[in-house]
C-alpha cells in the first residue's frame, strides 16, 4: 500500500510555480469561463483550470479551449445560415429597436 506521504510528494509534482505571484503553485480546479460572442456573454461552469492557490491566477486547459472555440465557431457559422425567409422568397428584415422605432 503506497505511503500517504509518497502520494503528497507524486501530487505536489504536477503542479508548477504561479509566473504571475512567484510564491503560489498552480493547481488544478474547475471553474466557470467566461467568454463574450457577438456581444452575448457566454459562461461555461466546470471547465478544466490551473488555478494560483496564493494570488488566483488562472491558466485554462489549451485543449479544452481549442475544443470551446470550435463548439462556438460551429453554432456561430450555423446561426447565420439559417436567415428566415419570407413567401416571396426575400429575407426577412430585422426588427426594430425600441430605440430605432424611436428615431424615425
Amino acid at each position: 500500500m503506497p505511503d500517504r506521504k509518497e502520494n503528497k510528494t507524486k501530487a505536489r509534482r504536477s503542479y508548477y510555480p504561479c509566473p504571475e505571484c512567484q510564491v503560489g503553485y498552480l493547481v488544478p480546479q474547475r471553474v466557470s469561463y467566461f467568454t463574450m460572442q457577438d456581444g452575448h456573454v457566454i459562461c461555461v461552469p466546470d471547465f478544466a483550470a490551473m488555478v494560483c492557490d496564493a494570488c488566483g491566477r488562472r491558466e485554462y486547459d489549451p485543449d479544452a479551449l481549442v475544443e470551446l472555440h470550435a463548439m462556438l465557431e460551429t453554432d456561430r457559422h450555423s446561426r447565420r445560415q439559417a436567415k428566415p425567409r419570407r413567401q416571396d422568397g426575400e429575407r426577412a428584415r430585422p426588427l426594430k429597436s425600441a430605440n430605432q422605432r424611436q428615431s424615425t
